[in-house]
Formats: C-alpha cells, sequence, structure tokens
C-alpha cells in the first residue's frame, strides 16, 4: 500500500464490500495514563500528516490529534494513538 519515497499524507480508508460485510470500521483511541481511552467510534478513515492525525467516523464526526500509531488490531476493531503533546487536551486540534 505504501511505496518507498512516497511524498504527502498517507491514507487509510476503510472499505466495505456489500451491506453485509464491512471492513475496518474500528474505534479509535488515545492512551492516557497507560490507559486506552475512546475518542473515535466506526472510525473510516485515518490521515497521517507529519505529526498530525485526522480521523473521520462513517458519520461524519473528526477528530484532529498530535499523535503517533501506536497499535492497530483489526480482529479487536482498535486504532490505538500515542500521544506527542503530553498532559494537553487533543480534541479537535
Amino acid at each position: 500500500m505504501f511505496t518507498q519515497g512516497f511524498k504527502g499524507p498517507r491514507v487509510i480508508q476503510c472499505v466495505s464490500f456489500n451491506k453485509e460485510v464491512s471492513m475496518c470500521e474500528a474505534h479509535a483511541f488515545i492512551l492516557k495514563d497507560g490507559q486506552e481511552e475512546k475518542i473515535l467510534e466506526s472510525v473510516d478513515l485515518v490521515e497521517m500528516d507529519g505529526d498530525e492525525v485526522r480521523l473521520v467516523s462513517i458519520f461524519g464526526d473528526r477528530k484532529t490529534l498530535k499523535a503517533r500509531l501506536k497499535l492497530y488490531d483489526n480482529t479487536k476493531r482498535m486504532i490505538v494513538f500515542e500521544p506527542l503533546i503530553s498532559g494537553e487536551r487533543q480534541e479537535n486540534l
């Protein structure tokens, strides 16, 4: 999916094959005091540009974080981010 020398934002988008089978729609979490705190449900789009992460849910809800990807677990439907700014609110930076 990603090629060496690729420039620009990296985008992960989830797709539906039909009305019954859907891939992704994971929930996004941010690590806070060693615990995973849910920040957005049913994430359909993750766009990473430098240290900024933009998330969009299937409902159109949006969040922007200063974070890095820590874990993506498709079986648990989890995307976990580690904040780059400690002690500050991450919502809609």
